[in-house]
């Protein structure tokens, strides 16, 4: 039978399995640090619980929530709130050594920024107008991207 030649399987990992036996080529440090794993003696204290988003509580920057889904209808009857109606001018202007096509200058990143850091409510086109150019200048050091935002009544 092929099977008479191999040889017998591995001892089973557990509290009584001898490590060296299983893993010869195994580290002294390793070993150690097994064994006071093996008597329940942590080789570090646990370390601090994470934020649900998986960042420690002491750098918790704000984050910014996705726009909520749409939905069928009104949730409730009654009178609407007046809200926020003023209208956003988003200008984005691009300072390059050599100019792109228009298509190309794509300002989503900035805008969607300003959203998520709550700069704008909304970037819908009922809410705010996006516009984009680009100047040529004459160094690597003065490239730049500046944002203008005009605030205004609703028109």
């Amino acid at each position: 039978m092929p099977y008479e030649n191999l040889p017998p399987p591995p001892p089973s990992i557990g509290r009584s399995s001898n490590l060296r036996a299983r893993f010869p080529n195994v580290s002294e440090a390793f070993l150690a640090f097994a064994e006071k794993l093996l008597q329940g003696v942590p080789s570090q204290p646990a370390p601090a619980p994470l934020h649900p988003r998986g960042v420690p509580p002491d750098s918790v920057a704000p984050v910014a929530l996705p726009k909520r889904r749409a939905r069928h209808g009104a949730l409730a009857k009654g009178k609407a709130e007046a809200g926020d109606t003023r209208f956003y001018v988003v200008r984005v202007k691009s300072f390059r050594m050599r100019l792109i096509d228009t298509d190309n200058l794509v300002p989503k990143w900035h805008v969607d920024a300003l959203r998520y850091a709550s700069v704008l409510p909304d970037d819908s086109p009922d809410r705010a107008r996006i516009e984009t150019s680009q100047e040529k200048v004459g160094s690597k050091e003065e490239e730049r991207t500046e944002i203008e935002i005009v605030i205004q009544t609703k028109p």
